[in-house]
């Protein structure tokens, strides 16, 4: 009887070790000490958007459909990280970027199982979109991913944390990961205001760098660099890019994973490490401008003495939904790579293997050991769905008394227990300008069986020019599937008008069932027109006496009185004045040289 207790025994401790064995890494490493393998892999991916339509896609079906097919090779991987290209909040406002008629993007919370279900550990937070809607909302956003596990990297509550490398730890390996943005200024981190790492590209960046990698080299195995660089829509990095990444190469980083063109650009292995110059794009709503749906992921084989393979797998972008590429797909992804990559001419070229495209490369040298262990070390592994605390915060478009503009409103119903109970909007802007638009709702409950979008149009009182802008309510900041009776949602967009001439233009809005391809119309007809529009107001575009940004967010979007320059004009120094001045100071020196040689020339005739 003793001796089969003992053996007994024996068998279950040998059973727990076997499955302790084949238990992956990552969960090891959350419960228990790192566990020592010869080498790790990192998954890395470009611009994924939680934001806009996104919510659509989530709320009808789920986090798990949106990146289902990766999961495997995102789990799979010691480390896996993205490029969270919007910010995650409920709170803030509209930011004035700079652009004429600029993209904002802001998700739910819950949009964060997107990436949680699949097991993602570190969010690259320096981007043209962290930004968005404040300096609060990113706060609210590195909030957010902290309570699910993940690491921001490239932001902070400050520049100094912004510019702090993060430190995520692999087994026994500690990889310092390092972002930055390069062209938006606003939403750089400051002495006193959360933001970004902000420098730019060419003049600042080498400089800014110096630190932050300096310190990263004495606490980490490995540096990562992640840089949010280039514009939109190019194909290849420019050579001043090209020479730039070398110099960071050599300040110290093993290895460069940029992102911002949402187009896919080749690799280059400089000293033995490579660069990676655009990963392109990851996930998003609408995929079907330019080469935006030929996506990839990245995996990247380390050790200790450095990134010895790069995997990389063609992936297709879907509206809401990211696949591996298969077929033709497939194969043009795979030759796009090929052929950028054969443009840098150093040397490595990929091989094909099944799907998937390798290179093989080794350090020159090796990495720096470090010396110090870093305070603060992410381990991976620990990644979890947001609290249901912070999930269910309310979007500061939802409110449970009506606003104080909406006074004095005669109330629309309509026909599918919405009423409308205030409008307003910018009086004037400027052409191919964006402005603001709100419309409150007091709503009955969810929608949740269809869904259910605004639309707003302009059109011109003395002519016959149009413009449409289709949203989601709020931008998705509250959508009809999670409203609850009698709340009050606004419905505030920035509208992205199209290029219209100037005049006066009337403002509708409808609420459109665009799963059924109906819409809701006012109880009382005649409080809207035959289609189920509502007039919300007037906006005036024009160039005179108004700013010229986004009407409603560089400036108040209000007319002046007539006559007068809008005041938001006056705190700026016009520069029409000196362009006139230069141009008559220029035609006199040119008179003046036309006088001087026709006398030389008539005193040489003479």
């Amino acid at each position: 009887m003793k001796n089969s207790r003992i053996i007994t025994f024996l068998i279950s401790v040998f059973t727990l070790a076997m499955l302790c064995c084949l238990t992956g890494t990552r969960a090891q490493e959350k419960d228990g000490d790192p566990v020592s393998k010869d080498t790790y892999t990192l998954f890395a991916s470009g611009d994924t958007a939680l934001a806009r339509w996104v919510h659509n896609g989530y709320y009808e079906k789920g986090p798990e459909r949106c990146l289902l097919d990766l999961k495997d090779l995102i789990s799979g991987a010691d480390i896996a990280m993205t490029n969270l290209e919007c910010v995650v909040s409920t709170c803030g406002t509209f930011g004035d970027k700079g652009e004429r008629r600029p993209f904002l993007y802001r998700g739910r919370p819950e949009l964060l199982d997107i990436i949680t279900e699949v097991g993602f550990d570190v969010a690259v937070v320096a981007n043209n979109h962290s930004g968005d809607y404040g300096p609060d909302a990113f706060l609210e956003e590195l909030e957010f991913l902290e309570a699910t596990g993940i690491a921001a990297v490239g932001g902070g509550r400050n520049k100094t944390e912004a510019s702090t490398p993060t430190y995520v730890q692999a087994g026994d390996v500690i990889v310092a990961f390092l972002g930055a943005e390069t062209k938006f200024p606003k939403f750089g981190a400051t002495d006193t205001s959360a933001g970004n790492f902000h420098a730019k590209e060419y003049s600042d960046l080498e400089e800014a760098l110096k630190e932050p990698i300096s310190e990263a080299r004495k606490h980490a195995d490995l540096v990562v660099f992640t840089p949010h660089w280039g514009d939109n829509w190019t194909d290849g990095p420019t050579e001043e890019r090209r020479e730039l990444a070398k110099a960071i190469i050599d300040m110290g980083v093993d290895a460069i994973l940029g992102h911002s063109a949402h187009h896919i650009h080749g690799i280059e292995i400089y000293k033995g490490r490579p660069i990676v110059y655009d990963m392109g794009s990851f996930f998003f709503d609408t995929v079907m401008q330019n080469r935006l749906r030929f996506g990839a992921g990245y995996v990247l084989t380390f050790s200790k003495t450095g990134f010895t393979k790069l995997t990389i797998h063609p992936l297709k972008l879907h509206s809401n939904r990211t696949t591996f590429a298969k077929g033709a797909v497939m194969e043009k992804i795979r030759k796009t790579l090929i052929d950028l990559t054969a443009a840098f001419d150093t040397g490595v070229a990929p091989v094909v293997d099944g799907d998937t495209l390798v290179f093989s490369f080794s350090p020159e040298t090796p990495p720096t050991p470090p010396t110090l262990k870093p305070k603060n070390i992410h381990k991976t592994g620990q990644t979890r769905k947001l609290p249901p605390e912070l999930r269910s915060r309310k979007t500061n478009v939802v409110f449970d008394t009506p606003p104080k503009w909406t006074e004095g409103f005669d109330p629309i119903p309509l026909d599918n227990g919405v009423t409308i109970i205030g409008v307003r909007s910018s009086e004037a802007v400027r052409s191919r300008r964006a402005f603001t638009s709100e419309v409150a709702l007091k709503v009955p409950g969810p929608f949740k069986n269809a869904r259910w979008e605004a639309t707003i149009k302009g059109v011109q009182r003395s002519g016959n020019e149009t413009f449409v802008w289709r949203h989601p309510i709020a931008d998705g900041g509250w959508l009809p599937y999670i409203w609850e009776p009698g709340q009050i949602v606004v419905d505030r967009t920035l509208v992205r008008a199209k290029t219209v001439p100037k005049g006066t233009y009337d403002l509708y809005w409808r609420f459109e069932n665009l799963s059924r391809r109906t819409h809701a119309a006012p109880v009382n007809k005649a409080q809207g027109d035959s289609d189920g529009f509502v007039h919300i107001g007037e906006i005036l575009i024009t160039n005179k006496n108004i700013p010229s940004g986004p009407a409603g967010v560089s400036w108040d979007g209000k007319l002046p009185p007539k006559g007068e320059v809008h005041p938001q004009m006056e705190s700026s120094v016009p520069l029409w004045p000196f362009f006139a001045g230069g141009g008559v100071l220029l035609l006199i020196i040119i008179s003046v040289v036309v006088v001087i040689v026709r006398k030389k020339r008539a005193k040489k005739k003479k």
